[in-house]
């Protein structure tokens, strides 16, 4: 025999069949990337770091590496850096190998709200869950699907991150009946430095579409990673 609950429930799928949510994760996380590097580029800026940082005038707390990146279109003075290492435009240019960007799946906080229409932000609406990631995705028995970045295979490689904090996903979802938690998933991929970003949200077999993020930048690394 059904509940006064599961009943309450079958005459709420009645009168409104079609739900609306929106569902957001917040936290840490960042744009991330990763581009060929050589053993001559790694030995010119790391392994020679304080001739670097002298040649330069690059304090010991800064990479002369990281300097280079940021400033060399603006402030020059890096005439004598090999032309066969020399790098052409910006930080993020350099993405050969991988290119990814999302919230931290460790630090995400998700939060799943249920609104009258889907006219999310011109309605009231009543908040369903909100946890940490790791947490919904082991009470609800959803799936996260995690892959190696292609620069897991190593190697010599420029590695950049900018680091932010903030909303990272902001996506909506209508269903038939009450939404079932446990067919959320969670497409995610690990980085070399030890991030786990989540890349994609799915509904069952469904991508939810991203209405876009609101960050802050946090900070913003610029490295190079020997083999």
């Amino acid at each position: 025999m059904a509940t006064a609950q599961e009943k309450q429930e079958l005459v709420d799928d009645i009168k409104k069949p079609h739900r609306h949510y929106r569902i957001t994760l917040v936290g840490y996380g960042g744009e991330i990337i990763y581009g060929n590097s050589s053993k001559e580029e790694y030995d010119y800026w790391e392994t020679n770091i304080d001739k670097r940082r002298k040649e330069f005038n690059v304090p010991e707390d800064e990479s002369p590496f990281n300097r280079y990146m940021i400033d060399k279109e603006d402030v020059g003075g890096y005439e004598n850096v090999p032309k066969s290492i020399v790098r052409i435009g910006e930080w993020w240019d350099s993405n050969d190998i991988d290119h990814g960007s999302g919230v931290s799946y460790d630090s995400a906080v998700i939060a799943i709200v249920e609104c009258e229409t889907d006219e999310i932000f011109s309605v009231e609406c009543d908040s369903i869950v909100e946890l940490p990631l790791t947490e919904f995705i082991d009470q609800y028995d959803a799936e996260s699907v995690i892959g190696d970045s292609e620069a897991i295979n190593g190697g010599y490689m420029y590695y950049a991150m900018d680091v932010q904090k903030g909303l990272f996903f902001d996506g909506r979802l209508t269903t038939i009946g009450k939404i079932d938690l446990s067919k959320l998933a969670f497409e995610c991929t690990e980085y070399p430095n030890g991030d786990t970003l989540v890349n994609h949200v799915f509904y069952g077999e469904e991508e939810l579409y991203d209405d876009g993020g609101d960050t802050n930048e946090k900070a913003l690394y610029i490295e190079l990673a020997a083999a």
